[in-house]
């Protein structure tokens, strides 16, 4: 009988220890789409349990690349219906041209996240973008002062050459990773 406990108890970590690498794999998955690299502007995303963050860098003065904003998501309060719409319009792809002789630049792409009634995702931005109250002070430390502000919805911007099939790939990893990891019960 405590052979069989034994075996069970085994083939229970086991499933476990795959269910975590599952989980793990999916969210680098979600951050590697969600990274992106212009000249004027970078962006991260880490995701740590059911928080995602996401970050977006500037160059500021002479100081380099900064911190413009910074959203601090709790997927179990994203509402994926308002965030992604239908499946044929998960994200707006836009085409933006230049004056000399309208030649198309790189693609861009928004991606809009909404929070569902009673919940409010936590914005981080520097002063420097002149914040309307109320908000409060953010313990960063930088070549400027923070503040958060709570806001319910968000828009993610990409720009370059591959951001399409980046857009795809993080919206459809974050979908399937909230619906498998991040759900309400009751």
């Amino acid at each position: 009988m405590r052979r069989f406990v034994s075996i069970g108890l085994c083939m229970l970590l086991a499933t476990s220890a795959l269910a975590d690498n599952r989980r793990a794999a999916m969210a680098a998955q979600i951050e590697a789409a969600g990274r992106n690299e212009a000249p004027a502007k970078r962006h991260a995303v880490e995701i740590d349990g059911c928080i995602m963050t996401t970050f977006v860098w500037k160059p500021y003065k002479t100081h380099g690349f900064q911190l413009w904003s910074s959203w601090r998501i709790d997927l179990r309060g994203l509402d994926p219906a308002e965030s992604f719409g239908t499946t044929q319009n998960r994200f707006l792809i836009e085409k933006q041209f230049v004056a000399d002789g309208q030649l198309p630049m790189d693609p861009s792409v928004r991606i809009f996240l909404r929070a569902s009634a009673g919940w409010m995702f936590r914005h981080e931005i520097p002063m420097s973008r002149a914040p309307v109250a109320p908000y409060q002070t953010s313990p960063r430390e930088g070549v400027e002062d923070y503040v958060y502000q709570d806001k319910n919805g968000l828009m993610i911007w990409m720009q370059g050459p591959d951001v399409v099939e980046k857009a795809q790939a993080f919206t459809e990893g974050l979908i399937q990773y909230r619906a498998d990891y991040c759900q309400l019960i009751g």
